[in-house]
């Protein structure tokens, strides 16, 4: 695949790319698909902002996330590098040397940080199984009913009253411990469909040892009727039980298996654990019309884009409108989950420390990160200073790179693309300045430091 240059590009760039198919979960999976959207949406943010008032992006982490580099301490070490893996289905290609939002809600950074939970708890699962065959989990779904125009602050408080009134209940206690459950791992998910936000939680009980049919039965009864009692009094509509729960039992060696097939529900999620249900919603479509943060985030993206290409002005104006209401959605969405946690680890003393050695383990290996590179056969294809860094992102070539080091089957194809990336940028700097191709870069350090700015201008 090839770089290109859009020297003339206006604001919102001409790349074919910019409006991908969204909605496709395939992309969604990939990690240039999150490159992709995160340019698309920061640029599309800046322009909504202009036409309206209000930005698409509401936190300066989201507007800002790809733009700075790493502080090495001299200019050498300030660098952007990239790395590529021969695998088994062509290459794969990493980046480090950035500093990202960390937002679940980023198109870019939800996918390496989920993926680093999903590892980290992954792992303390594994663990806790692996020290008694009787060992076993219990899955659980807990929803509430929901109507369109609903706020979903007000679902989520609750939804979260619900669950409280669980824990605290004595009889949901009692009949947990009877059953074995010694500790609970929790994952908020939300989707938009038809009737307005559904919030829902995904439970993984921890279990020590096997428990009997009527001990099951009598277990979910109790916090059946304990959720239902927590929504009613924090004024939730009526629930019917058979939309509002959901269980899955298994023990010992079972137990990975029955919960990887039922967590994952996604051929491509197929080596995932228990723990992808509640940490990568990254990887998940909605069902049926019903759509994922990231699907909101891509369609508002496309919208606009199509509206600001759309010569007739009914149909631009029919655009715009369909555009500005997934922007109020996305908006919705990240203003009410910016201060709330997605997932919960378990707060037990009994599951604290298999939780506490993933962690730490996971903290060597990110303290040692080039070793670990090292080990996984990652190859540095080369470095970006912090002025190409910048040039890169005026030009709108970072997508571009990602795709093509995406499509690369080898590490000379990813060379390839790298030094033509460089070459890129050295013809950029001999042209004229466009100061209309980098109209957002310039106007606004909330969009690139003042340093950056400074290069771009030069």
């Amino acid at each position: 695949m090839t770089v290109t240059v859009q020297k003339n590009a206006g604001c919102l760039g001409t790349r074919a790319s910019v409006s991908p198919p969204l909605s496709s979960v395939d992309r969604a999976r990939s990690a240039s698909y999150g490159w992709d959207l995160r340019s698309a949406a920061q640029r599309v943010s800046f322009d909504i902002y202009g036409e309206t008032g209000s930005s698409l992006l509401t936190t300066k982490g989201q507007r800002t996330c790809g733009r700075h580099l790493v502080d090495g301490g001299d200019e050498a070490s300030t660098s952007a590098r990239l790395w590529f893996r021969d695998g088994v289905e062509g290459g794969q290609w990493s980046c480090t040397g950035v500093i990202g939002c960390r937002s679940l809600l980023c198109a870019a950074c939800s996918v390496s940080t989920r993926a680093r939970a999903q590892e980290r708890m992954g792992n303390a699962v594994s663990s806790f199984l692996a020290d008694g065959d009787e060992r076993g989990l219990m899955l659980m779904t807990l929803t509430i009913s929901h109507q369109l125009g609903d706020r979903l602050g007000d679902l989520l408080d609750i939804l979260d009253a619900g669950w409280r009134t669980v824990q605290r209940r004595g009889t949901a206690k009692r009949d947990a411990a009877k059953c074995g459950i010694v500790g609970w791992l929790r994952g908020l998910e939300i989707t938009y469909g038809s009737n307005g936000a559904h919030p829902h939680l995904h439970l993984c009980a921890h279990l020590d040892r096997k428990a009997s049919s009527v001990e099951r039965a009598k277990l979910e009864n109790t916090l059946w009727r304990a959720f239902r009692d927590g929504v009613r009094e924090a004024g939730g509509r009526e629930l019917l039980r058979k939309r509002a729960q959901d269980f899955k039992w298994s023990w010992g060696t079972e137990a990975r298996a029955d919960f990887e097939k039922y967590a994952t529900k996604m051929e491509a999620m197929s080596t995932h654990r228990a723990v992808a249900e509640m940490t990568r919603q990254d990887c998940k479509q909605g069902k049926k019309s019903s759509r994922g943060p990231l699907q909101i985030l891509g369609d508002a993206v496309a919208g606009w884009v199509r509206y600001k290409d759309e010569a007739d002005p009914r149909e631009a104006a029919r655009l715009r409108r369909k555009a500005l209401a997934d922007v109020g959605i996305w908006r919705e969405l990240s203003e009410t989950m910016h201060r709330r946690c997605w997932i919960h680890e378990p707060r037990s003393k009994f599951l604290r420390p298999y939780y506490a050695a993933a962690r730490e383990e996971q903290k060597a290996k990110q303290a040692d990160w080039e070793a670990e590179m090292a080990k996984g056969g990652w190859i540095e294809l080369g470095r970006l200073s912090c002025g190409e860094w910048a040039s890169a992102l005026a030009l709108d070539l970072l997508p571009d790179l990602a795709d093509a080091l995406s499509g690369a089957q080898s590490i000379d194809e990813a060379r390839a693309v790298v030094a033509e990336l460089l070459a890129s940028l050295m013809d950029a700097a001999n042209a004229p300045p466009n100061v209309e191709a980098h109209q957002y870069e310039l106007i606004s350090h909330e969009y690139v430091s003042m340093e950056h700015a400074s290069v771009l201008s030069a």
